[in-house]
């Protein structure tokens, strides 16, 4: 009889804490703070943009909040953003 193995254990990522600056900023929609960058969202929160001095996509304008989050802990955790912002050398 075959011998059951244990489940391998993947373990959860980690959570920061998205704190709500103002719940009406200057683009209609919150402020937010995550991870020492500012997130601003329009109304109903479908645009954001991130800001974060030294960020090379600060400035940046995206769709909901959670995806500059994303890019902020690329930056601050693998030091990078994601293959699609790099420009490719031209032919």
């Amino acid at each position: 009889m075959a011998q059951m193995q244990e489940p391998m254990l993947i373990p959860e990522p980690t959570r920061h804490e998205v704190r709500v600056e103002n719940a009406e900023g200057p683009w209609g929609g919150p402020t937010l703070r995550y991870r020492g960058a500012r997130i601003e969202c329009g109304r109903g929160s479908h645009i954001s943009g991130l800001f974060l001095a030294g960020h090379p996509l600060d400035g940046a304008n995206f769709g909901v909040p959670e995806i500059p989050m994303s890019h902020v802990d690329l930056g601050i955790d693998e030091k990078r953003i994601p293959g699609h912002y790099v420009a490719k050398p031209q032919k």
